[in-house]
């Protein structure tokens, strides 16, 4: 049976992974808060670990990269909601440049990738992470994340273009 995870053991996890993964949010969202999301990181960790949910056995490696990940992800999508709305604020008449259905074409493409690959894209082209740190955060070798990778842009570019009608072959 697996052993729970101490609290004991948090404190070296912490000092040993803190730096690696405060690098990590400062390349997704900027020294300013990289210091907040690993906190968070290692916060739900915590909690984690008194509810038993955490194992011994499990790499918390793994987890916290990921952790780390998910909360800048987050935070990257808060951002760009918030940027977009004080830009249409700050520039009412430019409503007409705006292409609504361009972006909603975008948002519906991007919801009907599945999580991992909307976060390989956003890690990849948002956080301007390379092949090797995407493998490492996921907990895979870089050359499956180089292939993920391609998939979920071959499936973004199936929604954003799909086939007309007289291109279908039946």
């Amino acid at each position: 049976m697996a052993r729970p995870l101490s609290e004991e053991e948090i404190a070296p996890l912490y000092r040993d992974l803190f730096p690696a993964l405060f690098r990590l949010a400062t390349r997704l969202v900027g020294g300013d808060a990289a210091e907040d999301v690993v906190q968070e990181a290692f916060i739900a960790f915590l909690k984690a670990v008194r509810r038993s949910k955490i194992f011994a056995d499990l790499n918390p490696r793994a987890y916290l990269f990921r952790t780390v990940t998910n909360l800048a992800i987050n935070l990257l999508r808060k951002r760009a909601r918030r940027r977009e709305a004080e830009e249409a604020l700050a520039q009412p008449d430019a409503a007409h440049d705006h292409d609504p259905h361009l972006s909603l074409t975008i948002v519906i493409a991007l919801e009907a990738l599945s999580d991992e690959e909307r976060d390989l894209l956003l890690l990849k082209y948002y956080g301007d992470l390379s092949e090797n740190e995407i493998g490492e955060i996921f907990g895979i070798e870089p050359n499956t994340a180089s292939q993920r990778l391609r998939r979920a842009r071959v499936k973004l570019a199936r929604h954003l273009h799909p086939l007309s009608p007289d291109e279908v072959s039946l």
